[in-house]
């Protein structure tokens, strides 16, 4: 579901076309066979490319990223990801990453937590890297990081910029952008992530 799939009558009453799962069923109500995935990018559930099951939730997503686009007033194409212009949510490339449990001895040592949500970019994939740090910022971070830099992962690294420092300060949270596959710098502090990537 997309905002150019929901008309209105001269009533201004919501009609909704070429809705997700109605792809699913054939005119006579018996299945249809898809055998290729078919949908607009950036609307699509990851189900979708995922060859998991698909139920009704998959329109509950599209619905989902419609409405965040009437709130923020822009297309999801349009969106400004990490200070990127012109992103787009190319669903059509499947990254599987297994993020380091926070629940790794190393990690629960240092009292570290690690959530990864990963945001598609046009060439590669970014990592939005949610840790808490507490009240000992720089010490807890440089800490945290070698921690988990050092758990048998690929280390994708990037630096704080003021502006973030400013940000971490007032949330106590940091939110780092990380490119896939960039070469670990020498004597830098970063988080990491064994990321297979798939394009299928």
């Amino acid at each position: 579901m997309k905002r150019e799939n929901i008309l209105l009558n001269k009533d201004l009453e919501p009609k909704i076309t070429d809705f997700g799962l109605s792809k699913l069923l054939n005119r006579d109500g018996s299945d249809a066979t898809l055998t290729r995935i078919s949908g607009t990018r950036g609307y699509m559930a990851p189900e979708w490319v995922s060859n998991l099951p698909v139920t009704e939730k998959v329109d509950v997503y599209s619905y989902g990223v419609m409405l965040l686009e009437l709130l923020k007033g822009i297309r999801i194409s349009e969106w400004v990801i990490h200070g990127i212009k012109n992103c787009e949510m190319d669903t059509r490339m499947v990254v599987r990453a297994t993020p380091i449990s926070s629940s790794h001895s190393r990690l629960q040592a240092e009292g570290c937590q690690a959530e990864k949500n990963i945001v598609m970019h046009k060439d590669g994939c970014y990592h939005n890297i949610e840790r808490n740090l507490g009240d000992q910022l720089p010490k807890t971070h440089s800490r945290c990081c070698q921690t988990i830099a050092g758990a048998d992962v690929t280390c994708i690294c990037d630096t704080f910029t003021e502006a973030d420092k400013a940000k971490i300060a007032l949330s106590k949270w940091v939110n780092v952008a990380r490119a896939c596959g960039n070469p670990l710098a020498q004597g830098t502090n970063c988080a990491g992530y064994r990321v297979p990537m798939s394009t299928n």
